[in-house]
């Protein structure tokens, strides 16, 4: 909902009623009954008034017209300073060289260069944040980019390592099956020998028993030394085998890299960020120097252009092409010869010759960027500038 403004001078009198019209100088609301007085009282007809819609479209960048130091209107400026002032002000600026009336530094101010010098430092600004904007957005998205190719790189690391594991693990296997077959089958071996051997050793146990119960003393003579024969052969081979029979143990050595690596190694890598300064770029244009060429009074137009000096250049070769001048402080000028190359400076006193200053390229134009600092531009394809120091 949009707020009210109340009438500034109803309001003084204890009234309430709401504004209509706005006026930038008093800066207080009227209703219509104080507007006609105000358009038509001496002091205030002059003001400038608005709609109540167009001071709420400003109200939030509207300037004070009151000194704050002082309490009074800004009715003076001080172009020495660049500064507008009131009458209590002014004994700040005695030693100023000009202190004008702050209504001749406003004429035509809407069509100055001031103003349209803000517009476009502000355009530029405005042009300069967003193509920065869209930079630094390009650059988040390879930034986002970048986190998908690393997230699917530690995946392709891990992914890796986990194929070799198995394929480690795998052999690892394979090579424990074998080794423990042949261990087990070297003891079931070794057992069924001995079994074996056992089963024979009773048997022949049992036929001594036989021929000692029912067998007559010549058989038992001539049984006990075949028997024998036997036993001692059977041990023999038993003996063998004892001689034989080996002892198995299977154990598990880790491999010292990979007990090195689980000791060492603490992560699959290192996230590394870079950081960069990108410098973006931001063209600013010299806006103080534009508002004080606007801050001073304003000159009348002329109408009628009056020849107030000639002078006549000595060619420096058959043929001269002048593309630019300057005037200097001192009065004196500076002519871009194109033709040749020449930067030609003619001096205010007319007694004193032309100095001709020859230049890198073919001069096109011609700037002032302080008091004895000239930059020169040329006519071809150089990037280069020449810079003079008068």
């Amino acid at each position: 909902m949009t707020s009210t403004v109340e009438c500034g001078i109803c309001h003084y009198d204890d009234t309430i009623k709401d504004a209509r019209q706005w006026c930038t100088n008093c800066e207080e609301g009227l209703c219509e009954d104080c507007e006609k007085v105000h358009r038509s009282t001496k002091n205030t007809r002059t003001h400038k008034i608005i709609s109540i819609d167009d001071y709420r479209e400003i109200k939030d960048v509207l300037v004070s017209h009151v000194c704050e130091q002082h309490g009074k209107s800004y009715d003076l400026y001080c172009p020495t300073h660049d500064n507008t002032i009131c009458i209590v002000c002014i004994d700040q600026h005695k030693s100023c060289s000009q202190v004008i009336p702050l209504t001749e530094a406003v004429v035509n101010i809407k069509e100055s260069t001031a103003l349209s010098d803000l517009e476009n430092k502000i355009n530029g600004a405005l042009h300069n944040s967003k193509k920065n904007i869209i930079d630094i957005k390009s650059s988040a998205e390879a930034f986002d980019k970048q986190e998908e190719n690393i997230k699917k790189c530690i995946k392709e690391v891990r992914e890796e390592l986990n194929k070799h594991l198995d394929e480690m693990e795998q052999k690892l296997t394979e090579d424990f099956a074998t080794k423990y077959e042949y261990c087990n089958t070297a003891y079931a071996n070794t057992i069924k020998q001995l079994i074996s051997s056992d089963d024979k050793l009773a048997n022949l146990k049992n036929e001594t028993e036989s021929i000692k119960r029912f067998a007559s003393d010549e058989q038992i003579f001539l049984g006990t030394r075949a028997i024998g024969k036997v036993v001692e052969k059977e041990i023999t081979s038993i003996k063998t085998i004892y001689n034989a029979v080996q002892s198995y143990e299977i154990n598990f050595e880790l491999d010292a890299n990979i007990s090195s690596f689980l000791d060492n190694v603490s992560h699959l890598g290192s996230i590394l960020v870079k950081e960069e300064n990108v410098n973006l770029q931001f063209k600013e244009q010299k806006l103080n120097q534009a508002q004080m060429q606007v801050s001073l009074p304003l000159v009348n137009v002329v109408h009628e252009l009056q020849l107030k000096h000639m002078f006549k250049l000595e060619k420096a070769s058959l043929k001269m092409v002048v593309t630019g001048c300057i005037m200097l402080a001192n009065g004196d000028m500076l002519i871009a010869d194109h033709w040749n190359r020449n930067i030609v400076l003619i001096s205010n006193e007319s007694d004193k010759p032309a100095k001709y200053i020859n230049i890198s390229d073919f001069p096109y134009d011609i700037t002032m960027i302080d008091h004895n600092l000239i930059v020169i531009t040329h006519g071809t394809s150089s990037n280069t500038l020449d810079v003079l120091n008068l």
